[in-house]
């Protein structure tokens, strides 16, 4: 009877980890693509046929063939050498993805110095969404993506949120210090979404993460009595 539970066991271990392996791939009657997130990097991946689109070339090695020897004469053999090809310089489908993203920059108004007590307005230059399309083994792969920031005012003060912000006259993103001094405005954008093949939609695991910060002074007013 244990035995036969330990198979159970044994059984579903294996079934939960092939349901997970494959749970994100999408495969036509010609290729698999799957799309997932590697060190905060965006990979697209597809195979067909056992390969895969960013297969790295095997080098082939020669074995030198040993001479025969002879009894009337000598036989000198002078081995051949190899030249390995160069590296392919042309970038992954990854990498280009992954440049393709736009950039992370803050800004703030009032410019320059602030007050205490006074509203700051906080900006990206982050789009709402990112859409792409892209060509893997034949096959089209659509990719979208949402950012969510998190923002750390420098003073203890965190907001999580999916808007990224506009200028005056606009306040969705403002935070206003109470004390003065200088602060790092940190943000972290964290990108996710989903892909679509052959019409069918599948999320996208894992985040892909973007950070940037800034510095703001704040400076106290000062009071100026003008009596007679």
């Amino acid at each position: 009877m244990r035995k036969y539970m330990n198979f159970i066991i044994i059984f579903s271990a294996i079934f939960s980890f092939m349901t997970i392996a494959t749970a994100n791939a999408e495969c036509t009657t010609k290729v698999c693509i799957n799309v997932y997130t590697e060190n905060g990097r965006l990979v697209i991946e597809g195979k067909r046929n056992g390969a895969t689109a960013t297969a790295t070339p095997r080098i082939a090695t020669t074995v030198a063939p040993k001479p025969k020897p002879t009894a009337t004469r000598k036989y000198t053999y002078k081995p051949r050498t190899y030249t390995p090809r160069p590296k392919s310089t042309t970038k992954s489908l990854a990498d280009k993805i992954l440049e393709s993203l736009p950039t992370l920059q803050v800004a703030y108004q009032p410019n320059g110095k602030v007050l205490p007590k006074l509203p700051v307005i906080f900006w990206t230059d982050l789009p709402t969404y990112f859409n792409k399309d892209y060509r893997v083994l034949g096959e089209k792969v659509s990719v979208n993506l949402t950012p969510k920031s998190v923002w750390s005012f420098g003073d203890g003060s965190i907001l999580v949120t999916d808007k990224v912000g506009k200028p005056y006259p606009a306040t969705e993103i403002t935070h206003s210090y109470s004390v003065p001094g200088t602060y790092t405005v940190l943000v972290k954008s964290y990108w996710e979404g989903s892909f679509t093949v052959d019409g069918v939609e599948l999320p996208i695991p894992g985040k892909i993460k973007q950070i940037t910060a800034v510095d703001i002074k704040v400076v106290g007013a000062s009071t100026k009595f003008v009596g007679k």
